[in-house]
């Protein structure tokens, strides 16, 4: 596993390290000349691809994995479709977005869900004399973690035995946590990090609810 600076590099417009990962980027394919090179998102770090094709040329997979955006970036986004060997989206709406966005890509393209393993653990009683509320994933702007506190605030003072449990962890987490101490939810909303695969499975058993307040998904494994 190599990791390289793309967003750092872009977000700080530091031209020397543009430069540094760009090099690095195409050493690697010269080296490793992989039959092929998959593209899982869509971002700004694709430009290094593209810049470093002559590398060693590669066929190219891209995976979409969230709805298509809305305000800029289209160029790249068009580019990065038509120069697919095949597309590939996690869901019928993404599909049908990059097929209108691109119709090239039609007899180019399908979808590929998530995999996910069956549970083994059998579905427990919901816990109704006092609700757990479960929000899981990252802590990010995209999963609206902040939308669900906020609606909970509104009710909280009729349901004072609901409790809402936070897993997950991301850059939003000191957001959120000074946004449930100035609704004064610090009683009722309780945040428990990352919560390993393993654990994921009983976490939902033993939740009421799950809430997905999400401004944008592709379709989320949760």
């Amino acid at each position: 596993m190599h990791r390289l600076p793309f967003g750092t590099a872009i977000a700080d417009r530091n031209v020397d390290q543009l430069i540094a990962a760009r090099q690095r980027l195409a050493k690697l394919k010269r080296a490793f000349a992989p039959d092929l090179v998959h593209i899982h998102g869509f971002g700004p770090s694709i430009l290094f691809h593209f810049e470093t094709t002559d590398a060693y040329p590669s066929r190219l997979l891209v995976t979409l994995i969230d709805e298509l955006p809305r305000r800029g970036g289209h160029e790249l986004l068009g580019r990065t479709l038509r120069s697919a060997d095949w597309v590939t989206a996690k869901s019928t709406a993404v599909l049908a977005q990059a097929q209108q966005f691109a119709p090239e890509i039609m007899t180019r393209s399908c979808i590929i869900h998530n995999g996910l393993e069956v549970p083994a653990l059998v579905p427990a009683p919901l816990p109704m004399e006092a609700p757990r509320l479960l929000c899981l994933g990252r802590l990010v702007v995209q999963k609206g973690f902040d939308l669900a506190i906020k609606a909970f605030a509104s009710i909280a003072d009729r349901f004072s035995n609901v409790r809402v449990v936070v897993a997950g962890d991301g850059p939003e987490r000191s957001s959120l946590e000074h946004q449930v101490a100035q609704l004064g939810l610090g009683n009722i909303v309780n945040f428990v990090g990352w919560v390993s695969p393993d654990r994921v499975f009983a976490l939902i058993n033993s939740s009421t609810m799950v809430l997905m307040p999400s401004r944008w998904e592709g379709l989320p494994s949760v």
